[in-house]
């Protein structure tokens, strides 16, 4: 089989790959590499398509003559629209216990022609649109573009979006010069948490040891507590901000500055940056930030509900889904809000996570916009499955110094993304609880 060959397959069913759900007509690439990964194509178009050049496939075997021994690319495309699979089959009464990996790659050219539109469909995360594109992972080319759009920096019609940008980071300027500039910088306990925080956030990486970046993230995280008199400002916060500021100013000045070794590197290329630039990209991470913070709001109010229930719905689902691993947890002592998801849940795993594989995270995470605080429930729970192996061999205080530095430094955006996989998986299962 050549590679890049395209055929045309007709649903079966309501697929999944990665979280993405095949709704209409739309283009999927699937890199099949290792025999592990052929056998899970295979076994995935098994189970999800009923036709392929309109050759009947029954089982997954009818299809290895499309998956070749050597790296291929197969490219799906939907050929018709078909009624939910929810018509007269049985959804799954279990989850696997390890899901499928695929590597999907969707290229730049589909994100190009997308934004390259007078008016981008932005749409729900499920729809054939920006959304459901983004859930699937953003070129880190367009990555910024997309996060403006999905967080309503800039608006979806073209003609329109150096006029708002331009508003934005007005009213941001007025924000500045309201309640951050000189003496009317009031909520001196807030600005001081924010400044010890600042100076601890992503203590490896020299982009955020940068004195500029820091007066950037300090005012972003500022001027938001003192206009959410709600919540205010809370630890955690600052977590949420660093994606948002290695992705945009890592745009601006064309380079990744996650990957950049030194403050003196850092600072040498912001220093070139005109002032107006950098405001206006400090304008970007505060509205982004805002957007984000909108949804999972409940995750930072006085008794913070969203973390305890976001405790409580990983619970229940762990104890659904692997009753010995729940039973294991629970005999150690250990609390799953107190040992698990608070830190989790606050920091929406940035913490835990090398910030080039957050930003996968979030390309779900913004893709879900209003739900991306129960999706989290979800990845949570997988991300606990994941150290399975682990947990089970640990007692209490092994389980403890094993949660305070999780192996994770080497992770991936692959890896998040057989996460996010897992977590979709688990949604669709035990929603209903």
């Amino acid at each position: 089989m050549e590679n890049d060959n395209t055929v045309q397959f007709t649903r079966k069913r309501t697929g999944q790959l990665y979280g993405m759900v095949f709704d209409g007509i739309k283009l999927v690439s699937v890199d099949a590499g290792s025999p592990a990964e052929q056998a899970g194509v295979s076994s995935w178009v098994g189970r999800n398509v009923e036709k392929i050049n309109g050759v009947p496939v029954k089982t997954a075997s009818d299809v290895q003559a499309h998956v070749s021994k050597d790296k291929v690319s197969l490219k799906f495309e939907v050929e018709e629209d078909f009624p939910d699979a929810s018509e007269g089959e049985d959804e799954p009464t279990d989850v696997p216990k390890e899901a499928p990996i695929y590597t999907q790659t969707l290229t730049e050219e589909t994100f190009q022609t997308l934004l390259a539109q007078d008016i981008i469909e932005i749409g729900s995360s499920r729809d054939d649109c920006l959304r459901a594109l983004s859930w699937t992972g953003v070129p880190d080319k367009y990555r910024a573009h997309v996060w403006r759009l999905l967080t309503g920096c800039i608006p979806a019609k073209k003609s329109r979006r150096t006029l708002e940008e331009s508003h934005k980071t007005e009213e941001y300027r007025s924000l500045c010069n309201k309640y951050y500039e000189g003496s009317n910088r009031t909520e001196l306990g807030i600005s001081r948490q924010i400044h010890i925080d600042v100076k601890r956030m992503q203590p490896g990486k020299p982009l955020f040891r940068d004195l500029k970046i820091q007066a950037i993230c300090h005012r972003v995280l500022y001027l938001w507590g003192v206009r959410h008199p709600g919540s205010g400002y809370v630890q955690g916060m600052d977590a949420l901000l660093t994606p948002f500021v290695a992705v945009y100013f890592s745009e601006i000045c064309h380079t990744n500055l996650l990957h950049h070794t030194n403050v003196c590197s850092v600072s040498s290329v912001l220093e070139n940056l005109a002032p107006s630039l950098l405001f206006q990209v400090e304008s970007d991470c505060y509205w982004s930030l805002s957007t984000l913070l909108d949804h999972v709001q409940d995750y930072y109010i006085p008794a913070q509900p969203g973390v305890q229930k976001t405790a409580l719905r990983v619970s229940l689902l762990v104890s659904k889904a692997d009753a010995v691993l729940h039973q294991h947890i629970i005999s150690l002592g250990a609390d799953f809000l107190r040992d698990f998801i608070w830190r989790w849940g606050t920091c929406f795993l940035v913490r835990e996570l090398p910030l080039d594989a957050v930003k996968r995270l979030w390309d779900c995470y913004l893709a879900e916009g209003p739900d991306s605080g129960d999706f989290h429930t979800y990845v949570c729970t997988a991300f606990l499955f994941h150290w399975r192996e682990q947990i089970m061999g640990c007692d209490f205080n092994e389980l403890m110094t094993f949660l305070r530095s999780l192996p994770t430094k080497d992770a991936t955006e692959d890896t998040v993304s057989m996460w996010l996989s897992k977590a979709y998986l688990l949604q669709k299962t035990y929603s209903h609880l």
